[in-house]
C-alpha cells in the first residue's frame, strides 16, 4: 500500500513536469505561470515520491534504545498500542519489578509428570495419582520476580515465550496448568488461578513458566531455541484483593505499560 502510494506520487509529479513542454505550442497564453507551478509542483510530487518509497523499504526502528543494544527487532516484542519496550540479556527491570531468567529446558509434555489426585483437568482422568503437562514439546521456563518498588504487584501466566525452530519462529504464550516439579527449585509452576502470584514491595518469588510449543514435534526439541521471554507490565500499585492479584479500586493504580524483554 506504501510502496504504491510512492508509485502514484512520483508518476503524478513526472507528469506535471513534462505537460506543460508537451502543451507549450497549443497554449501559450500563460504558459509561463502554468510551467512554473507544474514544474513545483511536479518536483514536490517527485520528492514526496521517492521519501515514502525510501521510508516503505528502510528497516524499522528499534523498540527503544535498550532493545537496540541487544539485537531485538519488532519481530521479537509483543505488539500493542501503547507499549513501550526495555531489553536486557537475562536480566530486566523498570525500577518496579525486577525479571531474571535462570535457566530453561524444552520437555516431552506426557514424561513430565508429578504425584496429584486427578480431578479431570490438565488431560488427567479423575482418580488418576499422576498429571502430566500433556501430549507435545513444552518449554519450561525457571523465572525469578523482585518487587524493587513502593506498589504492588502481580505475576501471572501471561509471559510471552519467542521460540524458533531451527530459525523459524513458532511462538507461544504461556500455557494455564498448576504443574509440580519434585526434586527441583522451584519446585511448582506459578499459580494459574486465583489471579496468580502476589508480590508486594520487596517480596521475590522464582517459579517455574510452562509454554505449549505448537508445530513441533519430539523429535525437534535438539533444534528448538528460546530468544526472548516478556513480560508486560501493565498495572502497579493498589491494594491486595486477597488472592493472587491486587485491586486499584480503593488505592489508585499506576499504568506502566512496559513490556520488560529479557535475551536468554
Amino acid at each position: 500500500m506504501v510502496i504504491s502510494l510512492a508509485i502514484v506520487l512520483i508518476l503524478i509529479g513526472g507528469v506535471l513536469v513534462v505537460y506543460p513542454y508537451l502543451t507549450a505550442n497549443t497554449n501559450p497564453l500563460g504558459m509561463r505561470r502554468w510551467l512554473l507551478l507544474a514544474v513545483v509542483l511536479g518536483v514536490a510530487g517527485l520528492v514526496a515520491g521517492s521519501a515514502v518509497l525510501y521510508a516503505a523499504q528502510r528497516p524499522p526502528p528499534y523498540p527503544s534504545q535498550s532493545c537496540e543494544a541487544m539485537g531485538i527487532g519488532w519481530n521479537s516484542v509483543d505488539h500493542q498500542s501503547g507499549l513501550s519496550y526495555l531489553c536486557g540479556s537475562r536480566s530486566v527491570t523498570d525500577g518496579r519489578l525486577n525479571m531474571t531468567l535462570n535457566n530453561y529446558r524444552f520437555v516431552d509434555g506426557e514424561k513430565t509428570t508429578w504425584p496429584c489426585v486427578g480431578n479431570g483437568v490438565n488431560g488427567t482422568a479423575v482418580g488418576s495419582t499422576t498429571c502430566s503437562l500433556g501430549e507435545g514439546v513444552y518449554l519450561l521456563v525457571n523465572v525469578t520476580f523482585v518487587n524493587v518498588g513502593k506498589g504492588n504487584a502481580s505475576i501471572g501466566i501471561g509471559l510471552y515465550a519467542n521460540v524458533t525452530n531451527g530459525g523459524e519462529f513458532v511462538g507461544n504464550g504461556g500455557y494455564g496448568i498448576d504443574a509440580k516439579f519434585p526434586g527441583t527449585y522451584p519446585n511448582e509452576s506459578v499459580p494459574a488461578t486465583a489471579g496468580g502470584a502476589f508480590l508486594p514491595p520487596g517480596r521475590s518469588v522464582t517459579y517455574w513458566f510452562v509454554f505449549y510449543v505448537p508445530n513441533t514435534a519430539l523429535k525437534d526439541i535438539p533444534n528448538l531455541t528460546l530468544n526472548t521471554l516478556s513480560e508486560v507490565e501493565r498495572g502497579y500499585g493498589g491494594d491486595w484483593d486477597g488472592h493472587g492479584g491486587f485491586s486499584c479500586v480503593h488505592v489508585a493504580c499506576e499504568n506502566p505499560m512496559e513490556d520488560l524483554i529479557v535475551v536468554s
